[in-house]
């Protein structure tokens, strides 16, 4: 007895006799290129690290280029105890972060280590940990660093919105990142650099692809582009009591502060338009976990969320106040965006 399967179902595209052949090797090399800094010596604090992609003739995936941080801890011999670097440490390393093409900043990061740790509290899903090690996003502190040594290999998607958006190669144009070094340093604990590598996958493709890419640049179209303001998505909101530049209380991790509501006001409008009505020493925080678990449903348009933290870990580590402002009228809109917070 035979077993009948949908796919086995027969349809018009049997018959295509004459269908065109599909050349699937569009792209024939992927290969990760390093691009070093313009000087190898300014890894000191508050020092100034630029690294450029200047080949103009280069295809470039900026979405799946990433930074290799390399670090020596200096131990003095009157500190004592163990060293444990704070969950996603590598990026708490650098006071700012820029991107740049063509000259023109596309992005830029102020404390970019508080940035990216409430954007991946958010983002992540507990499957991503393992590849996360090697990011320093470890949420126990304790097996990133070997010998007071440590480096990890960092993505331009988990950084700059941008490389997580824009999925697509860069031709004819120049990329610059700007990063500036903390200028943090303690008696008894000094941290330096020893090497900063920029590392982007260069691609080439056929003659066919590569004919059409250059028509793309020859070509006179125009651009529809927009005098207005974009009006924010999200906001995201963590409080911290004495964790920066403190050596005992991680960085990466964020404090409640006794919060029991909190209101965004954008323009005439109110996000949420019920509170929150937290109450940290009840453990009423049910409103505010529902909203940290959907935002990878409205955010990234899944079914379902998978997010990092359990409701655990979110009351006691990462009490973040997620705020959606997606659902808004495009219809109108202001010249000016007025933003305002209430807690």
């Amino acid at each position: 007895m035979s077993t009948f399967n949908k796919g086995d179902i027969m349809d018009d595209s049997h018959l295509n006799v004459m269908e065109g052949y599909l050349d699937d090797c569009k792209i024939t090399q992927m290969q990760y290129h390093s691009f070093l800094p313009y000087s190898s010596t300014a890894f000191s604090k508050n020092d100034e690290i630029r690294i450029s992609i200047q080949n103009m003739d280069a295809y470039t995936l900026p979405c799946e280029s990433y930074l290799f941080i390399e670090r020596k801890v200096n131990k003095q011999d009157s500190a004592v105890g163990d060293i444990y670097f704070t969950n996603n440490g590598l990026v708490f390393l650098f006071s700012e972060m820029r991107y740049e093409v063509n000259g023109v900043e596309i992005q830029k990061l102020n404390s970019p280590g508080i940035y990216s740790t409430l954007k991946g509290y958010c983002s992540y899903a507990p499957h991503d940990l393992y590849e996360l090690e090697n990011v320093d996003w470890d949420l126990d502190e304790t097996n990133f660093m070997e010998k007071e040594k440590f480096s990890g290999c960092h993505p331009l998607k988990h950084l700059f919105e941008f490389c997580e958006d824009y999925k697509k190669v860069l031709l004819n144009c120049s990329q610059q990142i700007i990063l500036n070094q903390s200028s943090t340093n303690f008696d008894t604990l000094r941290s330096t650099v020893t090497k900063v590598l920029w590392k982007s996958p260069v691609i080439r493709i056929n003659d066919s692809e590569k004919l059409k890419l250059l028509r793309a640049l020859d070509s006179c179209k125009p651009l529809e582009c927009t005098s207005l303001l974009e009006n924010p998505r999200f906001v995201i909101i963590g409080f911290q009591t004495n964790r920066k530049n403190n050596l005992i209380n991680p960085s990466g991790w964020f404090d409640h502060c006794n919060l029991k509501n909190l209101k965004v006001y954008l323009n005439n409008e109110v996000y949420p338009y019920e509170g929150f009505h937290a109450n940290f020493s009840k453990a009423k925080t049910a409103i505010l976990c529902k909203a940290y678990t959907d935002f990878q449903k409205s955010y990234y348009g899944r079914e379902t969320s998978a997010p990092l933290l359990t409701r655990q870990k979110f009351t006691a580590n990462a009490p973040i106040v997620v705020v959606d402002l997606s659902r808004q009228n495009d219809n109108v809109r202001a010249s000016t965006v007025d933003l305002r917070i209430e807690f």
